[in-house]
């Protein structure tokens, strides 16, 4: 979707402007309506403050993407099967020191996952375009950690709980 919002040049986040006007500007909009134009009015506000919710969604599921992408990359830059990463060796970057920033996103993650409740649509949408990333991340803990974690970490858990969601 950031694609498409780069295209048309910022056209998705249009109609949350228009709220923010709106709202700013509620009373001078409305004054001297009839009860009728008022309604339509609080109509549309309504459908303008649903869609700025998707957008939101839409917004931090983003922001969170590319995070957990800089996070995959810098774990995988201490892969020594992949060639010159034997040259640039990181130990700030390897994986037991990431475990803290791992357990962040997954939290951020399921946090986005859980407001999404009443809206399964998105939650199936959010497990297909961030689950992989995700699971990318939980699974980057080796296996004599792993016990240990999920005992102390409830997203770590939660993540070993519902792995067949992303392993089908």
């Amino acid at each position: 979707m950031n694609k498409y919002e780069h295209e048309n040049g910022g056209a998705y986040a249009t109609p949350v402007e228009v709220l923010a006007n709106a709202k700013a500007n509620w009373g001078s909009f409305t004054a001297g309506l009839s009860q009728e134009e008022h309604d339509d009015f609080e109509a549309a506000k309504q459908t303008l403050e649903q869609y700025e919710r998707v957008y939101d969604i839409f917004e931090y599921s983003s922001e969170l993407n590319d995070c957990v992408q800089n996070l995959e990359l810098r774990i995988t830059s201490n892969n020594p099967s992949v060639p010159m990463n034997i040259y640039r060796k990181s130990s700030a970057a390897k994986t037991a020191n990431l475990i803290a920033e791992m357990e962040t996103y997954l939290k951020a993650y399921y946090d986005l996952i859980d407001q999404c409740q009443e809206y399964p649509d998105w939650q199936k949408k959010l497990r297909k375009e961030l689950g992989s990333q995700i699971s990318y991340l939980a699974k980057q803990v080796d296996e004599d950690s792993h016990a240990e974690i999920v005992q102390t970490s409830p997203y770590y858990k939660r993540f070993d709980e519902e792995k067949q969601l992303f392993f089908k």
